[in-house]
């Protein structure tokens, strides 16, 4: 009788560790895999939406891009700057969300260009001058 009653406490003691580990991974793990891979990818997400390059053409409120990068050497790209778009030329903030800018005004072919890009339209755009050699 003595041993399956011991029999009965291991037994016991082993379904509860397991129970207790279960929870601990629904309760522990499983949320960390979920905020890792949520994390992962709107990384991605924010990756896509990266576009750097050289200024092809300016418009008003567009930008003609010949994209420079891994993924998108060379690909040619139309960026339409909004209202909502913020302009940085260097570490100077040319237009906060809700102003109007001219881009023709400030941005010349050859510029170096990064942008946000979410369908099409830039959320922030960013541009420096390209020097160019003094005679």
């Amino acid at each position: 009788m003595g041993s399956k009653k011991f029999a009965a406490i291991i037994a016991g003691v082993l379904i509860i560790s397991v129970a207790l580990g279960g929870l601990g991974y629904f309760v522990a793990k499983l949320p960390e895999l979920r905020a890792y891979n949520m994390a992962q990818q709107e990384q991605e997400r924010l990756e896509n939406m990266v576009h750097s390059g050289t200024v092809i053409s300016v418009a008003e409120n567009e930008l003609t891009l010949k994209l420079a990068g891994e993924q998108k050497k060379d690909e040619i790209q139309k960026i339409k700057v909004t209202d909502y778009t913020s302009i940085q030329e260097g570490m100077t903030f040319l237009k906060e969300p809700g102003e109007k800018l001219d881009l023709t005004q400030y941005v010349q072919p050859g510029n170096l260009v990064q942008a946000l890009v979410e369908d099409g339209e830039a959320l922030v755009l960013h541009f420096q001058q390209i020097d160019t050699p003094h005679d």
